[in-house]
C-alpha cells in the first residue's frame, strides 16, 4: 500500500501526519509526504518582479524545510518516508501527484494555512475529495 499525505507545517498537518503514520503501521504502507508551492497568478501581475522572486524563493525554502522536519519526525517515530515538493494549484496538483504516483490513499487535513501560505491550503480539502481518483481520508 502507498499513502500520499499533504503537509503544510500547521499544527493540524502534524495531526494528519500522525494519523497517516498510524494507518501506515497497520497496513505496512509506504508514505510519501507532499508539499505544494502555489504562487497565485494574480499576485504575479501586481507584485514587483524582485519581490515576487524573493517570495517564490522563500516559499520554496519553507516547503522543503517543512518536509525535512516531517521526514525527521517520522524517522524519530520509526518510519521512513519519502518527500516531494510540487508546484501548482494545490487541489489539482495533489490529485495529479496521487494519481501519477499510483497511490492507494491520499490523506489531507480539513484545515490548513491561509491563502498566502503558498502550499497545501486546507480550504481545498473538499475539492480534493470531489475530484481525486484516489481514495481520500480527510483528518478532522
Amino acid at each position: 500500500m502507498k499513502i500520499l499525505v499533504a503537509m503544510d507545517g500547521t499544527e493540524h498537518s502534524w495531526k494528519t501526519l500522525d494519523k497517516t503514520l498510524s494507518i501506515a503501521k497497520s497496513y505496512n504502507a509506504d508514505i510519501t509526504v507532499i508539499g505544494i508551492v502555489d504562487i497565485k497568478t494574480p499576485m504575479i501581475t501586481t507584485t514587483p518582479a524582485g519581490l515576487m522572486e524573493k517570495l517564490a524563493e522563500t516559499v520554496e525554502a519553507t516547503a522543503h524545510e517543512t518536509l525535512e522536519k516531517a521526514k525527521k519526525y517520522c524517522k524519530d517515530k520509526g518510519a521512513s518516508v519519502k518527500t516531494m515538493v510540487e508546484h501548482g494549484a494545490a487541489a489539482e496538483t495533489i490529485c495529479e501527484a496521487a494519481e501519477k504516483g499510483n497511490f492507494d490513499l491520499l490523506v489531507i487535513g480539513n484545515s490548513g494555512k491561509g491563502r498566502l501560505s503558498e502550499f497545501f491550503l486546507g480550504s481545498i480539502s473538499s475539492r480534493i475529495a470531489h475530484v481525486s481518483k484516489v481514495d481520500v481520508l480527510i483528518v478532522r
